[in-house]
């Protein structure tokens, strides 16, 4: 079935199956060929620079934003970076910064520091950012990272021929009340160098922990390995890894219970292509109407290392086909539908598959802040790790553009 007649409505939700059940019959192929996508408004170094230089948001009680960083290791390992800076929640000004780099030998590298207003300097002409003992600085096309502490040092350069992309569907705008998404980087070179000076925390590490499991380390942390004696006659380890790079910047001064009822992401960092799409339902109010409900807007690209291959700035996103979570009572997800929102150029569908993970986003405040909070919101994220997906773009009179495969898909649901 052709995808230009993918189900709009619930009665059809058969012919979507069909639709799915053909993608796992035929396996699962890369892009095809398609005219090369422009992207209009070109960004320059000072768009990207930090919010927080606003004089506008730092004065803003509900302004946050935050530049994360993920990539893939030649080795097999991968890099994690978020620098958060807020004034929501009475942070007021204050910056977060960690670093988790897994190498493929399962040894960790870690850095987190946090620092209040005043304690860390930022630039107002472009995004460069210094927190404790990193340096996050960010251009289009490049993106540099460095942590000079005691346990490693570590030197990451991202760089890239693609342009940096603010899709208008990852905007929201209204009376003075904002969000906005940012992809400096869709997808990049990355080169990293690390300086292990002391040793790492490896995979695992049974002493560190007691009979009953008490030592062992929360969110999937492990526990720090036992020193070994330093060899007089070596110097530290010096790690050169290359790899592809992925950057995007989120700011606004709407807080999430405000701002979402749902989320909806797919990631894939392959080695051919990186994919991406995030999009949001729009909070429930006792106002808004009924057709809104249940439909979110966002924004997808596909990018090889020297062209999008697909690049929705605006799409939108609903489900067909529910199921009820047995811990949460949430309805989620099994089907799930995008289409430009004239849809007559790109459509998709999305099969969740089997929930790899579920997680309480709340699981890590303490008593008392898990209780304020639940009153706003009950977040949960709904993880599937092979979530089966086709996207088509198809112009008149230009060759179809199509991209099939299997990635990462994220819903997280923020209240009932």
């Amino acid at each position: 079935m052709p995808v230009s007649s993918l189900p709009l409505q619930a009665s059809r939700c058969s012919r979507a199956l069909a639709l799915v059940a053909l993608i796992l019959i035929t396996g699962l192929t890369g892009c095809g060929p398609g005219s090369r996508i422009i992207v209009p408004d070109q960004l320059s170094d000072a768009d990207l620079r930090l919010g927080f230089s606003s004089g506008e948001n730092r004065d803003n009680g509900d302004f946050a934003e935050q530049l994360v960083v993920r990539g893939r290791l030649s080795d097999g390992g991968t890099i994690y970076s978020k620098l958060t800076v807020a004034n929501i929640a009475n942070a007021d000004g204050r910056a977060d910064f960690n670093v988790d780099i897994k190498l493929g030998d399962g040894r960790r590298a870690k850095y987190r520091v946090r620092k209040d207003k005043g304690d860390w300097t930022y630039g107002s002409d472009r995004f460069s950012v210094e927190v404790g003992n990193a340096r996050v600085e960010l251009a289009v096309g490049r993106s540099t990272i460095t942590v000079d502490d005691d346990a490693f040092k570590l030197e990451l350069v991202i760089e890239s021929e693609l342009p940096a992309i603010r899709p208008p569907g990852g905007l929201f705008d209204s009376g003075g009340a904002f969000y906005m998404t940012t992809l400096p980087i869709p997808r990049g070179r990355m080169a990293l160098t690390l300086e292990v000076r002391e040793p790492l925390a490896l995979p695992e590490a049974p002493e560190a922990a007691d009979s009953d499991g008490a030592a062992e380390a929360e969110d999937g942390d492990v526990a720090d390995a036992p020193e070994e004696a330093a060899k007089e006659d070596e110097g530290p380890e010096v790690l050169e890894l290359e790899g592809i790079g992925y950057a995007e910047h989120r700011a606004g001064n709407l807080p999430p219970y405000l701002l979402a009822h749902a989320w909806f992401n797919v990631l894939e960092i392959g080695d051919d292509v990186t994919l991406v799409m995030s999009a949001f339902e729009k909070k429930r109010t006792p106002g808004s109407l009924p057709k809104d409900h249940g439909r979110a807007r966002g924004w997808l690209i596909v990018a090889t290392d020297d062209e999008l291959v697909l690049y929705e700035p605006t799409v939108d996103v609903w489900v067909r086909g529910e199921s009820p979570d047995e811990v949460t009572g949430y309805s989620l997800p099994q089907l799930v539908y995008l289409a430009d929102p004239e849809g007559r150029l790109f459509k998709g569908v999305i099969k969740t598959g089997p929930m790899s993970a579920r997680k309480d986003d709340l699981s890590n405040l303490k008593k008392l802040e898990r209780l304020v909070v639940r009153r706003l919101m009950k977040p949960w994220t709904f993880s599937y790790n092979q979530a089966e997906y086709l996207f088509r773009r198809q112009i008149p009179g230009e060759p179809m553009v199509e991209h099939r495969g299997t990635g990462l898909f994220r819903y997280q649901q923020l209240d009932e």
